[in-house]
């Protein structure tokens, strides 16, 4: 029987100084990690389940809903969420869905076997149970977004909160929901807790428990009113910025109820710099169109306010590379150089130049007015 390792917090807050516990935890989540898969399963033909062991000279540990950023074969990091609340006999689980083509996700996990190294930073984010942010709970995911879910529910389920959950998991066909006959037996076990399947193909069948549409308007079918609610929605990033629209503006869920694990970038409507109207305010030219934002934070904050279109899969962690912008040549020696993890980043770029950067590493202040990127 498999015993748990308990990770109670996402990493150790030593006593002492504040300052000084931030850098040693952003070092932590910087260093690689190793480890050796230990077990590997293929539910579907479109799923790789890997189990890895960390290495045991590695200290390690995260907080459910948590992701890391896997070495590929390609030199470039990819992010994927561990799906089990706590290590098991030392090991770390992770979902991975195929992506035709892919040089990790497809080549990689049709070929991996027991004993193959793998490599990792982290944990990153802060997708994580809010208890205080509503009296129930509606967890929305599809395909493989179910593994920080599981985490989560894991955890969740394991310390009998009494909190009402329901998981609403979407795919295209049965075997898309892997796991469909855990999430069955957890119903069962818990009397708060129930699991709503939804496939998107083929037709309704009468007293079936599996429902058919698209995940987030099953939501909608079922729930009027997300007032008292929280939502957590994993998967896709189209199903997670379509949920989040509806069910604010047609469900009344409060935007901080919300909480995403997109497969990339959530989209977000262009809308007034609400938070940042009363601090000073620049004028950045982006690709040759011209925003007021606030002279504040990084520039990738500044760009997903103004509703500029940005992928960013580690929310600005200096984690995954994807936020590359081309800085204007009159600007380059007016902002710091990069340094460190940023260029490390920026080695494996494609067609990376001189004026690459990385946005969540550009801080903005008021002294920037007329500042001119280009988005990559």
């Amino acid at each position: 029987m498999q015993r748990p390792i308990s990770t109670n917090a996402a990493f150790w807050m030593p006593v002492g100084n504040a300052r000084d516990a931030m850098v040693q935890n952003d070092a932590a989540s910087r260093r690689l990690i190793r480890g050796t898969v230990s077990r590997v399963d293929r539910p579907t033909s479109g799923v790789t389940i890997l189990s890895v062991r960390v290495d045991s000279d590695t200290p390690f540990s995260y907080a459910p809903g948590q992701y890391i950023n896997v070495l590929g074969n390609d030199g470039r990091f990819k992010s994927y969420s561990l799906a089990r609340a706590d290590l098991l006999d030392g090991c770390i689980e992770l979902h991975i869905g195929r992506v035709a083509g892919g040089v990790f996700s497809d080549e990689a996990m049709r070929t991996a076997k027991v004993g193959d190294p793998l490599s990792w930073r982290g944990p990153h984010g802060e997708f994580a149970w809010h208890s205080a942010a509503g009296k129930r709970a509606i967890f929305v995911c599809t395909g493989t977004g179910f593994a920080p879910v599981r985490a989560l529910l894991e955890r969740t389920l394991g310390a009998a909160i009494d909190t009402p959950i329901t998981l609403y998991w979407g795919g295209r066909k049965l075997s898309d929901l892997y796991f469909r006959a855990l999430m069955q037996s957890w119903a069962r076990e818990h009397a708060n807790f129930r699991f709503v399947p939804v496939l998107s193909d083929g037709m309704a069948i009468e007293g079936s428990s599996i429902r058919r549409g698209h995940v987030h308007e099953v939501v909608m079918e079922d729930i009027q009113s997300l007032n008292d609610a929280m939502v957590y929605a994993c998967g896709s990033p189209k199903m997670v910025s379509a949920a989040r629209r509806a069910f604010i503006e047609q469900r009344g869920l409060l935007e901080q109820a919300f909480f995403a694990d997109p497969f990339g970038e959530i989209e977000f409507a262009p809308a007034p710099d609400a938070a940042h109207r009363e601090c000073a305010q620049v004028q950045i030219d982006v690709g040759g169109t011209e925003y007021m934002v606030g002279a504040e934070g990084t520039l990738l904050q500044a760009l997903k306010r103004a509703g500029i279109p940005i992928q960013s899969v580690c929310g600005g962690q200096r984690a995954c590379g994807t936020c590359v912008v081309e800085v204007a040549a009159e600007w380059r020696d007016q902002i710091a150089e990069p340094k460190g993890e940023e260029l490390d980043l920026l080695a494996f770029t494609p067609d990376a130049t001189c004026s690459s950067r990385l946005a969540c590493q550009i801080r903005l202040d008021r002294t920037m007015n007329g500042f001119a990127v280009r988005v990559r």
